[in-house]
């Protein structure tokens, strides 16, 4: 049996940066950062559709490090290389540079899936106050859905209360 190669979508010329998406999309979650790629020369951008995620066959979740490892040997060879991971995509970022850290020039994780050594231990939320007059004064049509809290005193927030929506997930 051939081993596949995960599929990937490549720009330009130079150092490799590997781009690695979250889980369950594809390397098209990535792209929005080709502009700022694109402005500087001297990158080859690799972004990478992750086992099981839009052209990539499907793996176990146990054999993705195992794949992107795999990928890197393939693609980028000895060559030192950057990688930007994203959610999954970091996890994903942070074994590669556990496996291949004199290989890895840097890493930026977007977001990153870890795992804490220990109990992460949070204070309890309390809102002090409601500022009605602020309220008042924002633009309803630009309010829809939004909440504001104060945390601390002149510390408020102003928060986006997602609505429930069914979920379409490109990869199975």
């Amino acid at each position: 049996m051939t081993e596949q190669l995960l599929h990937h979508v490549e720009f330009g010329a130079g150092t490799p940066v590997l781009l690695l998406h979250g889980y369950t999309i594809d390397h098209r979650l990535l792209l929005p950062l080709e502009p700022v790629f694109a402005e500087r020369d001297g990158w080859r951008r690799l972004y990478v559709d992750l086992p099981g995620c839009g052209r990539s066959p499907r793996l176990s979740a146990e054999a993705m490090g195992e794949a992107v490892l795999r990928f890197v040997d393939k693609v980028v060879g000895d060559e030192p290389f950057a990688v930007v991971g994203i959610s999954y995509g970091g996890q994903l970022a942070r074994h590669l540079v556990a496996e291949r850290g004199a290989q890895v020039l840097g890493t930026a994780l977007l977001a990153p899936l870890v795992k804490p050594s220990g109990e992460r231990v949070l204070p309890g939320r309390e809102v002090l106050t409601r500022d009605e007059a602020l309220l008042a004064s924002l633009d309803p049509a630009e309010t829809r859905g939004v909440r504001l809290d104060r945390r601390a005193p002149g510390r408020e927030r102003l928060e986006r209360v997602p609505r429930p929506r069914a979920a379409r997930h490109p990869c199975p």
